[in-house]
C-alpha cells in the first residue's frame, strides 16, 4: 500500500497539513508503505524539533494506536529509539507505548539506542520498566548490541546499561568490559576507578575531608564510565 497525504505530512512534521488530513476525518491509524501509520512516520525521521514533536500528541489526541506494528514489527517506539527522539520517546511511554515490544527479530526499542549518540532515550526506556537483558532472536541483549564495535555512541551506552543490571558476557573483545570483568563486576569497577580518581586528585583538596574530595570527584568524573 502507497503512502497517502497524512504519511507525507507526518513525514514532514508539516503540521498544518497534518491537521488538515485529520480534519477530513483521515484516520490516524491509516496503513501506509511497509504497514506504517502516521505515528511510524514522525518517529521515523530524526531530530526533536518542535513541529516533529508537536506531531506526537496530535496524532495521538486523534486516537493513533501507539502500539500499531508495521510490517517489521516495529511500533513507533521503536523508530524513536533509534533515532534517540528523547522528548518523543517519553510522550509515547507516557501514552502507553510498549517499552518491551520485539519487532520481527525480537529486538526491543533498547536493542535500538545504540545508533545514536544521545543516551537520554536510553535513560527513559530503562526507567519505564525496559528489560536490559531482553534476548533477540539470535540471543543478543542490548549491552550485546552497544559493546560489538567500538564508538562514542556505545561507549556512552554500555556503562548505562550496566549499572542498569545488565549481565556481563562470558567472552568479550571491548577493552572496557575486559576491565570490568576483571574487576569483578561493574560495582567493584566503579568503586576501584573513583577510589583511584579520588586519590589521585585527595592532595589537591587537603582542606576539605576525603569523603567531600569523593563524592566531588564522583560527581565531575564519571567513574566507573571508561
Amino acid at each position: 500500500m502507497s503512502d497517502r497525504r497524512i504519511h507525507k505530512a507526518a513525514r514532514r512534521a508539516d503540521l498544518d497539513a497534518l491537521r488538515r488530513e485529520l480534519a477530513k476525518g483521515v484516520s490516524p491509524n491509516a496503513s501506509g508503505q511497509y504497514g506504517r501509520t502516521p505515528l511510524h512516520c514522525v518517529c521515523r525521521r530524526a531530530g526533536n524539533t518542535k513541529a516533529r514533536v508537536a506531531c506526537v500528541p496530535m496524532l495521538l489526541q486523534a486516537g493513533a494506536d501507539v502500539n500499531a506494528p508495521d510490517a517489521d514489527q516495529y511500533i513507533p517506539l521503536h523508530f524513536a529509539a533509534r533515532q534517540s527522539n528523547a522528548i518523543v520517546v517519553a510522550a509515547l511511554l507516557e501514552a502507553g507505548a510498549d517499552v518491551n515490544r520485539g519487532d520481527a527479530y525480537g529486538q526491543t526499542p533498547l536493542h535500538l539506542v545504540w545508533h545514536s549518540i544521545e543516551v537520554g532515550s536510553a535513560l527513559l526506556l530503562l526507567r519505564h520498566g525496559a528489560a536490559v537483558n531482553a534476548q533477540d532472536d539470535s540471543g543478543r541483549t542490548p549491552l550485546s548490541n552497544a559493546s560489538y564495535i567500538d564508538s562514542e555512541s556505545r561507549r556512552r551506552l554500555v556503562p548505562i546499561l550496566l549499572r542498569a543490571g545488565a549481565a556481563l558476557p562470558a567472552h568479550t573483545t571491548n577493552a572496557y568490559l575486559q576491565k570490568v570483568i576483571a574487576a569483578g563486576g561493574f560495582g567493584r569497577y566503579e568503586r576501584n576507578h573513583l577510589d583511584a580518581l579520588a586519590a589521585t586528585f585527595a592532595p589537591h583538596f587537603s582542606h576539605l575531608p576525603p569523603e567531600i574530595v569523593r563524592l566531588v570527584v564522583e560527581y565531575a568524573f564519571h567513574a566507573g564510565y571508561y
